[in-house]
C-alpha cells in the first residue's frame, strides 16, 4: 500500500499546480474582459460618444 502512496504526486505540489492553473484562468478572463471593454469604448467613440 505504501508503494501506491509513493507513486502519487505530492499533494502540496498537486495543489500548487491547481492553484496556478486557476490563477492563469482568472488572468485569461481578465484579459478577455479588458478586450471587450476596449472594443466597446472604440465602438462608442465611433458612434460619436465621448
Amino acid at each position: 500500500m505504501q508503494a501506491l502512496a509513493d507513486a502519487e504526486p505530492e499533494p502540496q505540489a498537486k495543489r500548487a499546480y491547481i492553484d496556478k492553473a486557476e490563477e492563469m484562468n482568472q488572468w485569461a478572463e481578465v484579459a478577455s474582459l479588458q478586450r471587450k471593454l476596449e472594443k466597446a469604448i472604440r465602438e462608442h467613440k465611433k458612434a460619436g460618444g465621448k
